[in-house]
C-alpha cells in the first residue's frame, strides 16, 4: 500500500482542516447574526398573520442579516481563519438564501 491510500485509510487526510474552519466560521457568523437579530427585534404583535408592512420589515431584516453573514465570512477569510474553499461554500449558501428571499 502506498502512502496516500494509507493516509486516507487511517483517516489522517481529507477535509478535517476545512471542516474545523467551516465549523468555526459558522459559529462566529451565527453569534454575530444572533446579536444583530436581538438588537433589531421588537415585540411581536398579537395578530396571527403578518401585515404587508411586517412582511417587508421581515424581508429587510433577513436581507441585512444575510449581508452581515457574508461580511463576517469574508472577514474570517481575510484574517486567515478560514480558507477560500470554506468561504466559497458559505457564499454559495448565502447566494441561495438571497435568491429565495428575492423570490418570496
Amino acid at each position: 500500500m502506498t502512502l496516500p491510500p494509507l493516509i486516507r485509510a487511517l483517516g489522517l487526510a481529507g477535509k478535517a482542516g476545512n471542516d474545523g474552519e467551516e465549523d468555526e466560521a459558522r459559529r462566529i457568523i451565527t453569534r454575530r447574526y444572533t446579536r444583530r437579530l436581538a438588537s433589531m427585534s421588537k415585540e411581536n404583535s398579537e395578530d396571527d398573520g403578518m401585515s404587508n408592512k411586517e412582511l417587508d420589515r421581515y424581508r429587510k431584516i433577513l436581507g441585512e442579516l444575510l449581508r452581515l453573514e457574508r461580511k463576517t465570512a469574508v472577514r474570517l477569510r481575510n484574517e486567515g481563519r478560514i480558507n477560500d474553499e470554506v468561504l466559497r461554500k458559505i457564499e454559495h449558501e448565502l447566494d441561495l438564501s438571497e435568491t429565495r428571499l428575492t423570490l418570496s
